[in-house]
């Protein structure tokens, strides 16, 4: 048996996030985000000495994470008028690249 050889796969599951936001007067937010995430992966390993592989390993994907909450901007230059705002977190797209020597 040999471990020389490249390879392609797809794999498909869920993600979460477990976020929290913190303003400069130290209040918090807590809040996660459910989500699907799919991708593929593709790499080639060679084997060489009886025992000792040696590969590289790329991956992308897309995620569909996403979520906001309410918030406010506050401006002390100008008297410390607060503004309304919305916290937006998006995470659409993951990738890596991986070397591996064992």
């Amino acid at each position: 048996m040999t471990w020389t050889g490249c390879y392609a796969g797809v794999h498909a599951g869920g993600v979460v996030s477990d976020d929290r936001t913190i303003n400069n007067l130290g209040a918090t937010v807590d809040f996660s985000s459910p989500g699907f995430v799919g991708g593929g992966q593709i790499g080639c390993n060679y084997q060489f000495a009886s025992s000792w592989v040696v590969g590289a390993e790329g991956r992308a994907a897309w995620s569909s994470l996403a979520n906001s909450h309410a918030a406010s901007v506050r401006f002390p230059a100008l008297g410390n008028i607060v503004v309304p705002s919305q916290f937006g977190l998006k995470n659409d797209f993951l990738a890596s690249a991986t070397a591996q020597l064992g």
